[in-house]
């Protein structure tokens, strides 16, 4: 006889199903249509045990034969897994003959059913505090790097000075080694890259140049003032910034990040990320940077605005 078990996620509506193959190792499958269309789906309507034959079983749930789930079997019954009034899935017991089972054994299944909807529950209890902890702990360590980042730089009123420091405080906690600030020049079609690369740690080059705009994934940015993501390889057509990206980091394929920097709806410029683990960019990090470079933003607002102020009284005093 076997038991493997099926779980339900009501969340999702997302069956899945738990069991040992021929060598008593364990298997698992899951999903959202046939699985979950299956007994399963009969039992939360329905909460009372299903008992029936393979070819009634074979009628019903014809696409759950054809799927290779099921080893050959003669009798099938399927009882609740239940906790505090809420059914959350179900015990299998296959057998290999064409037989029903008894009262005495029925009872027995019951019992054994009953056993493992408490271990189950437990189990998902367990799993489920684990990751509410796990994900208010990253949700707390996030908000803590955002405000340290934030504290950094607003109080930069210098773009190299900035800069620099935006590319020190990424690098720390996200261990990005190429950090750009993209801005538009005063020279028309010109770009401003300040940039910073951690080659060594404990020796990061800063660099200022000015590039054209055209054929630059930043412009691309400037265009659609949406995040671009994307994997860049040797062969690919690049911009000088990106050549030298591969020049630096032994022409290993570059993932680049570039965020735009908002000021309402007015574009400032890109912050452009690089390395060359992909890994890095995760959903989750990804969230996180949009909300740095809107932190950014401000920080750069600020800063071109007291570059304005600055240029008359430099002119007065030259």
């Amino acid at each position: 006889m076997r038991r493997p078990s099926i779980l339900w996620n009501a969340g999702n509506h997302r069956a899945a199903r738990y069991a040992c193959d021929e060598a008593g190792h364990p298997v698992s499958y899951e999903d959202e249509t046939v699985l979950a269309h299956g007994p399963v789906r009969r039992l939360l309507s329905r909460p009372d045990a299903l008992h029936c034959d393979h070819e009634t079983f074979a009628d019903t749930w014809p696409q759950l034969i054809r799927s290779g789930l099921y080893r050959p079997f003669g009798y099938y019954s399927l009882l609740p897994l239940a906790a505090d009034g809420r059914i959350f899935g179900g015990c299998e017991f296959l057998r290999r003959d064409n037989r029903p089972w008894s009262e005495k054994e029925f009872q027995r299944l019951h019992t054994f059913a009953q056993i493992v909807a408490v271990v189950t529950e437990q189990i998902q209890s367990r799993v489920s505090n684990n990751v509410d902890y796990d994900l208010l702990c990253h949700e707390r360590d996030n908000f803590r790097i955002l405000v340290a980042i934030t504290n950094a730089v607003l109080s930069r009123l210098d773009i190299d000075e900035l800069v620099s420091e935006v590319a020190k405080e990424i690098h720390r906690y996200f261990r990005i080694d190429a950090i750009s600030v993209v801005l538009r020049s005063d020279r028309k079609g010109k770009l401003n890259i300040y940039s910073t690369h951690y080659l060594d740690a404990s020796h990061p080059v800063h660099d200022q140049s000015e590039v054209d705009e055209a054929g630059t994934l930043t412009e691309r940015v400037f265009k659609s003032k949406e995040m671009l993501l994307l994997n860049l390889h040797e062969h690919d057509t690049l911009a000088p910034y990106e050549k030298m990206l591969f020049e630096m980091w032994g022409n290993k394929i570059q993932t680049l990040c570039l965020l735009p920097l908002m000021s309402g709806n007015t574009l400032l410029g890109v912050l452009k990320l690089a390395q060359c683990d992909e890994q890095v960019f995760t959903t989750t990090n990804l969230k996180l940077l949009r909300q740095i470079a809107e932190r950014v933003s401000i920080a750069i607002d600020n800063a071109l605005a007291y570059r304005e102020i600055q240029r008359p009284e430099r002119a007065a005093g030259g």
